[in-house]
């Protein structure tokens, strides 16, 4: 009788630990599920940028300037250019600083 009682405790116990291991996997499925839906939207969201970019006008830009210039809060100097374009008869001008130097 004290054997069926061990083995009862034992089978018990194999049952808690098969059923953590369930909620284990399933929760790590839970969080490669939220990642992937994530990624996804990100994605998602960067191939919707992509799209609204290729029915902007084009138009020829004029390099006004160009130096090295450190950020307000940087302690490098990027290379920044000033610019400037006409669209549909409407002048812009801004400034672009690269980054691309560091990567």
């Amino acid at each position: 009788m004290l054997q069926r009682l061990a083995e009862a405790d034992l089978t018990i116990d194999n049952r808690a630990v098969h059923e953590t291991g369930q909620m284990i996997a399933l929760g790590a499925l839970g969080v490669v599920a939220v990642v992937a839906a994530v990624g996804g939207s990100w994605l998602w969201g960067q191939r919707k940028r992509v799209e609204q970019t290729e029915r902007w006008s084009q138009a020829e830009a004029t390099i006004e300037s160009g130096r090295f210039e450190a950020p307000a809060q940087g302690r490098v100097s990027l290379p920044t250019f000033a610019f400037s374009y006409n669209v549909a008869g409407n002048y812009y001008s801004g400034r672009f600083a690269s980054h691309a130097a560091y990567h």
